[in-house]
């Protein structure tokens, strides 16, 4: 739970708010005092998800697992997901080979 990991920090988030993750973000910050950033409504690519890690300091993730796997098949997007102290996934699991790329070098 982002309560128990982050302290208050705040926790970049990208699921849409009808999604259950994006509801449960809602329901963290008020009775949680965690505050969370929702990421921009584009297309993602590793690019604009360094940017929005850059400038906005999330201290926690709560990604779909998918986001993962893509930004663990490059250099830039394993250092973007370095600067994290917690990353939560939910929704599906992580494929062994994206968690194995993760373990090596995180």
């Amino acid at each position: 739970m982002p309560s128990s990991v982050g302290g208050g920090d705040p926790i970049l988030t990208m699921s849409p708010f009808y999604h259950m993750m994006g509801l449960y973000m809602f329901t963290e910050s008020i009775f949680h005092a965690t505050p969370f950033i929702q990421f921009p409504d584009r297309p993602m690519t590793t690019d604009l998800f360094g940017q929005v890690v850059k400038a906005t300091r999330p201290a926690n993730a709560m990604l779909p697992p998918s986001i993962i796997e893509e930004l663990s098949s490059s250099e830039e997007g394993r250092k973007s997901l370095q600067r994290f102290h917690t990353v939560i996934f939910s929704g599906a699991p992580l494929s062994p080979a994206a968690g194995n790329r993760l373990a090596s070098n995180i």
